[in-house]
Parts: C-alpha cells; structure tokens; sequence
C-alpha cells in the first residue's frame, strides 16, 4: 500500500491531532491511493492503519487510543479494584494535585510579577542616583586632593 503525507493546509480535518501516545512525537495524517485516510507517528512509525473513508474518522480513533492492550485490559476489570489499580489511582491523583498546585503558583507568580519588576526598577533606578553621587563625592575628593599637591 502506497501512502502519501497529506498536508494540513489541503484537507483540513475537523479534530486536532494528539501527540503520539508512546514518544509524544508528533502524528500526520496520511492517505494511502485508494483514498483511504490514516495516522502515523512521524518519530516512532505508530499508527492507525489507513483504512478509514475520512481523515475525521481516523483521528478520532488515533485520538480515542481505545486499540491498544491497556484499554482492553481497563475494560476486563472494570469494576474490580486491585492493588495495580490502587498504586495507579494514587499516582494520578497526586500528579493531579501537584498540576494543580503548580498552575496555583504559576498563577500567583503572574500577578505578583508586574509589582516585583517595579519594586526593581524603583530600586535600580535608587542603585544609579548613590552610585552617581558617589562617584562625584569621589571626582570632587580627587579634584581637592589633587588641588593640596599641585
């Protein structure tokens, strides 16, 4: 089977395109020559055959990820709690609290931000004026200095 890159800009699907699953590289869509439309990793080569009537379809199953063993092996113990599930219930919900507790600073950085470069540039411009005056102080010592020997 022949395939072809198919470019964003002449067929532009509906669905944006997750990155790919296994090496969040990204993903292009591709259509072979009998006009059928797939999705292929440009990094790893993962794909989703090209089998689908529309390039819509295709991502929709290439972003739905519902073909790989993982989500067959959720599907055969849903309802049933493990301790693998457990371990990875606990995982996800403490990444989820430091993502949360993360965009919560990054918030708070962002609105403290403007205050903190102002108090900068208050300070900067105060650093400039004694830095001035004390380099006339010193012009002014030299010159009298300098005025004693002569």
């Amino acid at each position: 089977m022949n395939t072809s890159n198919e470019s964003a800009t002449t067929n532009q699907p509906a669905i944006k395109l997750k990155t790919c699953p296994f090496c969040a590289s990204q993903a292009e869509v591709k259509r072979a020559d009998d006009g059928r439309f797939g999705v292929q990793c440009r990094c790893c080569r993962a794909s989703v055959a090209t089998v689908w009537q529309t390039a819509d379809q295709a991502l929709r199953w290439w972003n739905l990820r519902q073909s790989g063993p993982s989500y067959h092996g959720g599907l055969a113990t849903k309802g049933i709690s493990t301790a693998k599930k457990r371990r990875a219930c606990r995982r996800n919900l403490k990444r989820a609290r430091q993502q949360k507790q993360l965009q919560r600073i990054r918030r708070n950085v962002e609105e403290i931000m403007p205050q903190l470069q102002a108090a900068r540039a208050e300070e900067m411009a105060e650093a400039q004026t004694a830095a001035a005056q004390s380099r006339a102080r010193l012009a002014a010592l030299l010159t009298r200095h300098s005025l004693r020997l002569g």
